[in-house]
């Protein structure tokens, strides 16, 4: 196995194998345009904002998508090459391999960002309003490290922090290492954060116009979402204080040395949480031309009651037993550095509550030019929590749609801790009513090599049908 692809699946099962979008959810029909919030209808609206359900986009009364799927990959310590090429010619993990990945991941932010849509429905009628249900896995996870701990991690008792050796007596080969100065694991850790959200969510959402005249149009919505919780990790440092919890469903497979109250047993991926959520949103239509858009999203909480750990804070490190990274399996180097008694002290609870990463939405778009549309999208989070970003999102973009049922979107980007980003798109009609499309939210990492940002947004089975109004259905006729 090469070092690239070696070290690319490392921090994949780290985090957990599988990650969330949070900017346009898995919705090909945004990604790359920047218009989100004000021009996402149907059950796309879901999750964005549900005032849109008010309004209709293409005349289609029912809409219905299986399989829209988002996923990307932020990488600091991968470049663009290393996350192209990983697949290719298996060389030796040497011990210069090693060293150079703890060059590579000091202070290195990887952000591993994924949604899923299973099943997606949408009923709009001019009069009653539109309705949305919507089955979403969404999961994001953020990794950085400082320079001790990417040193530790892949160097194991090879680290100069370990200063006195462990000698096996029959092999004479190094065994562990001992530090006869240790650490508080709070200083340890100091500028290291690891955090994981992955959630389902059953959501049903709900949005119509209240105000109509011939130059303002408002349209409010709202949702609630139903969450089962399949895992949460936090561990960071706050204010030099340490905070260290996880819930974990059976289908990770890690086996904590204590017991807790809340012990699940199994093999597969199933809920160890639950919850719900609220959206709440606005749209103002003005002369039919300019379109604002606000919502706060994930409302909520959820409670975690299987295999529920928590640290206690006030451990040292002073010993570890496994060569790091490249020396021995994942599990066995996860074991060694986090689960073991002598680092963090996991105690069991019988449950823990955490709130939901709200996030706060406002975008506004100009459709005056003809086939034409121009527009901004913010978004920001409202707590630092597992399953948000740091920083704020932005996007200004354009949807073009120069003829028939082709559409191609482009803008610029940033925020989120994930840099400058150039984001293109396209959707089309592959028969009457059958939606396919494709996107990417950074076209120039294919041309640079540093801070890649690999993405991808892609749906193929989405279809729209009946007459949204009578009027409409009269001049089809």
């Amino acid at each position: 196995m090469t070092h690239n692809r070696f070290w690319f699946l490392t921090i994949i099962l780290l985090a957990g194998s599988s990650i969330f979008a949070q900017t346009e959810m898995s919705s090909f029909s945004a990604t790359g345009s920047g218009l989100s919030t004000t021009m996402l209808t149907d059950y796309q609206a879901s999750g964005i904002n549900p005032a849109n359900l008010g309004w209709n986009r293409d005349g289609r009364k029912f809409h219905l998508g299986i399989a829209e799927v988002s996923g990307s990959v932020f990488s600091q310590p991968f470049t663009r090459s290393d996350l192209f090429n990983f697949f290719k010619t298996d060389v030796d993990f040497t011990s210069y391999d090693k060293i150079e990945a703890v060059r590579k991941f000091s202070n290195a932010r990887l952000i591993l960002d994924v949604s899923a849509m299973s099943a997606g429905f949408a009923f709009q009628d001019e009069k009653i309003g539109g309705f949305a249900f919507q089955v979403r896995d969404r999961n994001l996870t953020n990794l950085k490290m400082n320079n001790l701990v990417a040193d530790i991690l892949w160097l194991g008792y090879n680290s100069d922090y370990f200063d006195q050796k462990v000698i096996d007596e029959v092999t004479g080969e190094v065994i562990a290492g001992i530090s006869t100065d240790p650490m508080p694991i709070t200083d340890l850790l100091k500028g290291t954060s690891f955090t994981q959200l992955w959630i389902r969510e059953y959501s049903l959402s709900y949005g119509r116009s209240v105000f109509s005249s011939d130059n303002v149009k408002l349209y409010v919505g709202a949702g609630i979402k139903l969450l089962s919780g399949m895992g949460i990790v936090e561990i960071t440092t706050k204010d030099d204080k340490l905070v260290a919890y996880s819930s974990l469903s059976p289908g990770f497979k890690f086996n904590y040395p204590q017991w807790t109250p809340s012990h699940k047993e199994g093999t597969s991926y199933s809920p160890v949480g639950h919850g719900m959520a609220f959206d709440l949103g606005m749209t103002i239509d003005l002369y039919d031309q300019v379109r604002i858009g606000m919502a706060v999203t994930d409302i909520g909480s959820l409670t975690w009651d299987g295999n529920v750990y928590e640290a206690n804070y006030s451990a040292t490190v002073n010993r570890i037993e496994t060569g790091g990274i490249g020396t021995e399996s994942i599990d066995k180097i996860f074991d060694a550095i986090a689960v073991k008694d002598d680092l963090f002290e996991w105690n069991g609870l019988t449950e823990k509550k955490t709130n939901l990463p709200s996030i706060w939405r406002v975008g506004a778009n100009y459709s005056g030019i003809k086939k034409l549309t121009l527009g901004f999208d913010f978004m920001a989070p409202l707590q630092k929590l597992p399953g948000s970003y740091e920083q704020m999102v932005w996007g200004i973009g354009a949807h073009y749609n120069p003829y028939g049922r082709f559409v191609l979107t482009a803008g610029l980007g940033g925020g989120g801790n994930t840099g400058f980003r150039v984001p293109l798109g396209f959707g089309f009609e592959i028969l009457p009513g059958w939606e396919a499309g494709l996107a990417t939210r950074d076209i120039v990492t294919l041309f640079r090599d540093k801070d890649p940002y690999l993405s991808v947004a892609l749906g193929f089975l989405r279809f729209g049908f009946g007459s949204y109004s009578p009027e409409e259905k009269m001049a089809d006729q």
